[in-house]
């Protein structure tokens, strides 16, 4: 291999997004890369998304950063002003682009996610609600309370008896006495 070869070989190279080119401060960005958008370009398309002919692949691509930076710093809550930084994107732009290719707004996206995960967490640990709520950014209990039943349906230790008590007696979708019982 000559040094053309060489030059070319690194030309096409997939440059990833690191600190020092978009600076992130305290948000993560993993394994994150800059590659092609499109259908074929999107190896695990995302549930949720909008059709593609109301959206230009640009939008898609920072619409799936955005995307991937909420995915991977569930634990914080990520400001429109950080997303502009580290995306070097405007914060109307974000916000257009995540509402057209996700079909929500950016912040009900990302609560909703985190209110998931916290879901999961309730049935397959034992932590205590507040402990779950520190997890995700929440310092106040009953902030994280209000955001897991305006998601979810029901508080946390609600959703927590339910599906523990849905387990044990493998009635899914039937509510007679899950609510006597405690998980806490």
């Amino acid at each position: 291999m000559d040094k053309s070869d060489l030059h070319s070989a690194a030309a096409a190279r997939v440059e990833p997004y690191t600190d020092s080119v978009y600076p992130a401060g305290d948000v993560i960005i993993e394994g994150s890369e800059k590659a092609e958008t499109g259908p074929e370009a999107d190896p695990h398309p995302e549930e949720g998304l909008q059709d593609q002919t109301d959206y230009t692949a640009a939008q898609k691509e920072v619409a799936d950063r955005a995307h991937e930076i909420i995915m991977t710093n569930l634990e914080r809550h990520i400001t429109i002003a950080e997303f502009a930084r580290i995306l070097h994107a405007s914060p109307t732009q974000i916000k257009v682009c995540f509402q057209k290719v996700y079909g929500q707004p950016i912040y009900s996206y990302a609560r909703s996610q985190r209110m998931e995960a916290a879901s999961r967490l309730l049935t397959e640990t034992d932590e205590s609600v507040l402990e779950i709520a520190g997890k995700f950014g929440y310092e106040n209990g009953s902030k994280f309370a209000r955001a897991f039943r305006t998601v979810i349906g029901l508080s946390p230790s609600e959703y927590r008896r339910r599906v523990l008590w849905e387990r044990e007696n493998q009635t899914f979708g039937s509510s007679s006495d899950w609510s006597q019982k405690s998980y806490d």
